[in-house]
């Protein structure tokens, strides 16, 4: 659909009046698949509670093998060779002024309104990344268009594409997850996502971190979230459902084991898809009071919600079994009339099991099996590995989820050109399962698929139940969810499983598995709860500060202060002074925050030469996800951790040309004496307010300052997900 179209048909969307739609938006972005569901409201409705069955799911996404009944989408893209245009703006607050241009919004658009929040929706699609949102269906490397979600398998395995799979992504959630189970996942993708960077297909972010690869995969997280955006916005439309004055407000859930960095991550990469595709509003070029919430709390919420076997004071598992991860979270049901969620009994916990891993299990078996037959098939044109990959659908969408193995350990793999072990002479102990053209599995293959990764699921359940028996809770009931939930051979196992466990934990009672009533709820659960959550937010949760945030300052260099010691100091020729570059705290980790909460000023001084044409002062916010104390230099083992978290510019020039900022005499300094210079002083003042933090400067100094700038992030990831 064009750009003309579609907003034609959004302006013919029927509209209330003036009044405003708001649309909840919960994401289920996954390693393997993506579901995205919704609720939608009117601005005065008196929506108090909402329901599960109140929740819409997206469907009809491209090339679906279900003709639209699919209510989620691959977490894959295939890239051209051509390299997309990308925009080059820098800043997560603003643009950058060298690439973007800048004017101080301040005192040029309005002398009576200093600088407010740029609340507004965000612009309409960047031309320059058309290549990202095109939805044409060239598949060749001669077309420079994405390809996402079902249309990778489609035109890997259907219609045969050209397109060199080198270029191919999935399961990018990996390399946010710092976990021995993901080491080999992760140092398989590295090459690839390098690869891609050296062509120029995505870029490095330049997040330094030596426990993550969270530089590598912010590109390729937009990109792939630009396309879901672009769709859900088109599907909205054509069920009526969203116009363009509309607001849309995201709840973005995350694994248990995400640390702080790779929550930011995904963050920025949401806020950016948001700018690219235009779906959303942004605030500052920064999500406004996005809502994080853990997978396995999303689950619980929806499960709950349209429970009928659980009363107040019972006590939960919720297992959350996805395409990498597997999730697990203990909890209490805090009342009845309706069910509310209560707290987590225990932490949770979760590992790296999921149904991708049988993927490559399976197709380990299968290039094992058949490496004898290398030459035999490379002689007729083909490869095991490419004869194999052909079957990786029907194992993806039969096997792994419809297949029993307790109950039926036996199947076939169509392998055409295979000769069968008759006809090869093999017999007894020699033969290998083969028939013309098939491979036959059978009971100890399974095994080897399936076994090693069903008992990991086992045990992240058993450590939540051992946890809260532990605390005296009495747990009958373990909802299981997500797409790997589905898998009739996962189902069997728990279910020996938990008797078992019962039976030599010697309790008194049963533990039963329970499972969604629909199908659909396997896989919508997580995106459904977390549109639950935002629209019913829990209480009490303490709005505990996990990160430290602090602003890039120079500081005179003293050699004998420990935050100075192995730094680099500049020689600064307008005070004639060594300054070295340090982070100033606000926010420490540990500190608890209300949701208005307002801190001291901070003063701020910048110098610029009297011959210099613009007067724009830079501040730099850094986060990190650890404790760091306040006034190191930056490459001090204190700030290892820490990110570049946004940016802003204050533009003191016309102030200069009207002549209300005069030039300061020279003084001497540390090294001789130093050269006249421009010197502004002015106060940041720092407000949080929800899950933003608002950013006020105030010029000059002190309490006559007034107000000439105002900018505002989104620290949603430096809270515990579920903070309201």
């Amino acid at each position: 659909m064009s750009e003309e179209n579609e907003s034609e048909r959004e302006d013919d969307t029927p509209h209330l009046g003036s009044r405003i739609r708001y649309i909840l938006i919960g994401i289920d972005y996954g390693t393997t698949f993506t579901s995205i569901s919704y609720f939608t409201y009117f601005d005065g409705e008196a929506v108090t509670t909402i329901y599960p069955s109140d929740i819409a799911t997206i469907s009809n996404w491209p090339e679906d093998p279900m003709r639209g009944l699919n209510l989620h989408v691959p977490t894959e893209q295939w890239y051209s060779s051509i390299p997309i245009n990308r925009s080059p703006t820098t800043g997560r607050i603003e643009p950058d002024p060298e690439v973007d241009g800048f004017s101080s919004s301040s005192e040029e658009e309005n002398e009576n309104e200093p600088s407010r929040l740029r609340r507004s929706p965000a612009p309409r699609p960047d031309q320059r990344l058309s290549q990202i949102l095109d939805s044409s269906s060239a598949d060749d490397d001669s077309s420079p268009d994405l390809l996402w979600g079902f249309q990778c398998p489609y035109q890997r395995y259907i219609a045969h594409t050209t397109r060199d799979y080198r270029r191919h992504v999935d399961r990018v959630k990996l390399m946010l997850l710092n976990t021995e189970h993901t080491k080999k996942g992760r140092e398989e993708l590295q090459p690839v996502f390098e690869d891609l960077i050296e062509n120029q297909l995505v870029r490095n972010n330049g997040i330094q971190r030596p426990d993550l690869d969270c530089e590598l995969v912010q590109d390729m997280i937009t990109d792939y979230l630009a396309k879901i955006f672009q769709h859900t916005r088109q599907e909205l439309i054509a069920r009526g459902e969203y116009d363009n004055k509309s607001c849309v407000k995201f709840a973005l859930t995350v694994p248990v084991m995400f640390s702080k960095i790779s929550s930011l991550v995904l963050q920025w990469a949401l806020g950016e898809a948001i700018r690219v595709t235009g779906f959303g509003t942004l605030t500052n070029r920064n999500v406004d009071n996005l809502f994080l919430v853990t997978e396995p709390k999303a689950a619980a919420t929806f499960l709950l919600g349209s429970s009928k076997d659980l009363t107040a004071g019972a006590t939960f598992v919720v297992c959350d079994c996805g395409g990498g991860t597997v999730d697990a979270s203990t909890f209490s049901v805090a009342r009845s009339q309706p069910l509310r969620l209560g707290e987590e009994v225990c932490p949770p916990a979760g590992d790296n099991c999921g149904a991708s891993y049988l993927n490559e299990n399976f197709r380990r078996l299968m290039l094992e099996k058949l490496r004898d037959e290398a030459e035999h098939f490379e002689r007729n044109g083909n490869t095991i590995e490419s004869l194999v990959d052909a079957q990786m659908p029907n194992f993806e969408d039969h096997l792994k989820r419809n297949r029993d193995i307790y109950k039926n350990p036996s199947a076939r793999i169509y392998i055409p050109g295979l000769r069968g072990d008759k006809r090869q002479g093999r017999e007894g102990q020699d033969a290998k399962g083969f028939d013309d053209n098939y491979v036959w599995l059978y009971q100890n293959d399974f095994h080897q698929i399936f076994f090693p990764l069903l008992d990991r699921v086992a045990r992240v359940i058993q450590g939540q139940l051992e946890a809260a028996i532990a605390l005296g809770k009495e747990v009958k009931h373990v909802f299981l969810t997500g797409g790997f939930g589905a898998s009739l051979s996962l189902q069997s196992h728990l279910q020996k499983f938990l008797a078992k466990f019962a039976e030599e934990v010697g309790l008194s009672y049963e533990i039963d598995l329970v499972l969604p009533r629909h199908d659909q709820d396997y896989i919508t659960a997580v995106s459904s709860g977390a549109v639950l959550l935002t629209r019913n937010p829990e209480d009490g949760i303490p709005r505990l500060a996990e990160t430290t945030y602090g602003f890039l300052t120079k500081q005179l260099y003293e050699p004998d202060w420990v935050g100075h010691t192995n730094g680099k100091p500049v020689l600064c020729p307008l005070e004639a002074c060594l300054m070295i570059e340090v982070i100033d705290n606000f926010l420490e980790q540990g500190d608890i925050l209300d949701s208005k909460h307002k801190w001291k000023p901070l003063t701020r001084t910048h110098h610029f030469p009297v011959d210099d044409k613009t007067l724009l002062c830079e501040e730099v916010l850094y986060v990190s996800d650890t404790t760091s104390s306040s006034e190191y230099h930056l490459n001090h083992e204190q700030n290892k951790n820490a990110q570049p978290a946004g940016n802003f510019f204050v533009d003191f020039t016309k102030l200069r040309n009207q002549g209300k900022i005069r030039p300061k005499g020279a003084g001497r300094g540390q090294k001789g004496k130093g050269k006249a210079r421009y010197e502004i002083t002015y106060d940041l003042i720092l407000l949080v307010d929800g899950r933003n933090l608002k950013i006020e400067v105030r010029y000059p100094s002190g309490q006559y300052g007034k107000i000439v700038k105002v900018a505002q992030i989104c620290i949603a990831a430096s809270f515990k997900p579920g903070t309201s």
